[in-house]
């Protein structure tokens, strides 16, 4: 068991960053809202290398750290 979701955002994160800034910058989570992320991740997911369940967790990530949820205005 894992004491927390913290854990799983850092992997998250590091995929994020691994994997969406090979062809140019990756935007700040905060960026976009929850609702712009799928259309800008799908986008851009045939470019990568991740799994199913990778895709699935890198997306929440985004959405659980957009706009919508952070202090961070863009």
């Amino acid at each position: 068991m894992i004491q927390g979701y913290e854990p799983i955002w850092e992997r998250a994160a590091e995929s994020y960053q691994v994997n969406c800034s090979t062809c140019h910058t990756q935007p700040a989570p905060a960026h976009f809202t929850a609702n712009a992320w799928p259309g800008m991740f799908n986008g851009m997911s045939a470019f990568v290398n991740l799994d199913t369940d990778s895709e699935a967790l890198v997306l929440k990530y985004l959405q659980k750290h957009s706009s919508d949820f952070s202090d961070e205005h863009h």
